[in-house]
């Protein structure tokens, strides 16, 4: 029975690898060598709880896309999968009993682990919170002490220091490991610098501070979260000290974070090449944004200037298909804008790439020069050629065809000056080639097939063209008794 278990566990592994590696694939086939933005993940290095409560453990993704199904989550304790969810598939891998996250929540960056009392005894685990969105992933780690005394000292963990923009909501983490988890025997209080912004009494049920714009969730209090949302535009840029003090009984801790917050950005970066030279038509145009705030198609706009008049919008909030077939910003990778060029130009033309974000914006030139295709086509052919015996196959070869290709090529065989036969590779037609054609499989040899002999000697002129090019060669032909 232990061969079987152990075989059947490997195969669960080796299945789950490669739901992982297709998941991966799923999303990040496009971005194949691609950076959007640094998936980082924030834990707390370590966590003391008791073996008869709920325990919470704090991880916060920043993350690009804010989109459940491009996310693969795992907690590992010690070396075990606790806990699996494919966001791709929607479904869980692996769900320990005892142990859950809060999918409601993972779509806002919150990735915590409850895990449910009496799950754990007492004694010391390493608990790893590892996340995958698209191409990117990043992983934390925390010790976790359990202790047996249900009545022990209240902890209080926050993040050292935390960043965020003016004009959005704050989340400021702030996780108090409960003995009792009873509302009504605590008292919660967020300061800002030395001011109290939020105070409440679990006791009376009442605010004793509650200045507008701060606020905690009482809902999620008895869990131990005291996390305090600040809204947007309350705080001006700049560097804030926040304390987290929370009473239960007569336990008591506080926490502290230093928060950044940050202006939004006014001017994206965007990126091009300085100057290309385009050979062949249609080309793909690129600009990158590689500071996006949102990272979302919805939430930008893109215009392409061709030397300083507009000639292409993009608007991402219109879901109008027909908008984005010549210019586009790509939807699962907004920091890469797209203008497809499909005529060419005499002289060198500036194109510029103007993209919005928000209030954002940045622009960026490029200077393009068209490679004219060849206009002579090299027709190489014997001079003479003396025919013995009938049919006789001619030949001409162009060794310096552009697109190399029947399709786009037309065959003319003249003799004395006089059309003969002709052939258009884009007509399929079988019957044309019966007499001359350019080889299918090898579109530089062409061919026409002489069957009448002639008494004197005759000229055959071969001309070749493609697209607009053109050559010709023209061969001597003697035929002998």
């Amino acid at each position: 029975m232990d061969g079987v278990g152990s075989t059947f566990g490997l195969i669960t592994q080796i299945v789950n690898i490669k739901m992982k590696i297709l998941f991966l694939l799923c999303i990040g086939n496009f971005f194949s060598g691609s950076v959007f933005g640094q998936l980082k993940i924030v834990t707390v290095p370590s966590l003391e709880g008791y073996s008869h409560g709920d325990i919470n453990l704090p991880c916060s993704a920043s993350l690009n896309r804010n989109d459940i199904k491009l996310m693969w989550i795992t907690w590992i304790q010690n070396t075990q999968k606790v806990y699996e969810y494919d966001g791709y598939n929607a479904k869980h891998i692996v769900e320990l009993p005892g142990y859950n996250v809060d999918l409601k929540q993972v779509q806002q960056g919150d990735i915590a682990l409850t895990i449910s009392r009496n799950t754990l005894t007492p004694g010391v685990y390493t608990f790893k919170c590892e996340v995958t969105e698209g191409s990117f992933e990043g992983r934390g780690e925390t010790t976790l002490t359990i202790r047996g005394s249900i009545f022990g000292q209240l902890k209080v963990v926050t993040v050292p220091s935390l960043e965020g923009y003016s004009d959005g909501d704050i989340n400021l983490p702030c996780n108090a490991s409960l003995n009792r988890k009873n509302i009504k025997l605590m008292r919660i209080t967020w300061i800002q610098n030395a001011v109290k912004v939020y105070e409440y009494d679990g006791s009376t049920a009442t605010h004793i501070v509650k200045i507008p714009g701060y606020n905690v969730d009482l809902k999620q209090v008895q869990q131990g979260d005291v996390a305090l949302t600040i809204a947007r535009n309350i705080l001006t840029p700049g560097v804030y000290t926040f304390k987290c003090e929370v009473r239960e009984g007569s336990s008591e801790d506080r926490g502290e974070t230093t928060l950044t917050v940050k202006a939004p950005p006014q001017i994206l970066t965007v990126n091009a090449a300085r100057s290309v030279t385009v050979k062949e038509l249609p080309y793909d145009l690129t600009c990158s944004v590689p500071n996006l705030r949102w990272n979302k198609v919805e939430k930008m706009t893109l215009t392409w200037k061709e030397n300083g008049k507009d000639l292409c919008f993009f608007d991402g909030s219109n879901s109008d298909a027909q908008q984005s077939k010549k210019c586009h910003c790509v939807e699962c990778y907004p920091s890469l804008c797209l203008l497809t060029l499909r005529d060419a130009h005499i002289s060198d033309v500036n194109y510029t790439c103007i993209v919005t974000e928000g209030n954002a914006e940045g622009n960026a030139a490029i200077e393009v020069k068209f490679k004219a295709p060849p206009q002579i086509l090299t027709v190489n052919a014997a001079r003479s050629v003396t025919v013995k015996e009938l049919p006789y196959d001619l030949t001409c070869s162009v060794p310096n065809l552009r697109w190399n290709k029947v399709e786009k090529m037309t065959l003319t065989w003249k003799e004395n000056g006089k059309d003969l036969c002709f052939f258009d590779g884009s007509n399929s037609d079988a019957q044309q080639s019966k007499k001359c054609h350019c080889v299918k499989s090898y579109p530089s040899l062409c061919l026409l097939s002489l069957t009448d002999a002639h008494i004197s000697d005759v000229n055959y002129t071969c001309i070749v063209t493609e697209g607009n090019a053109e050559g010709s060669a023209t061969i001597a032909v003697k035929f002998k008794d």
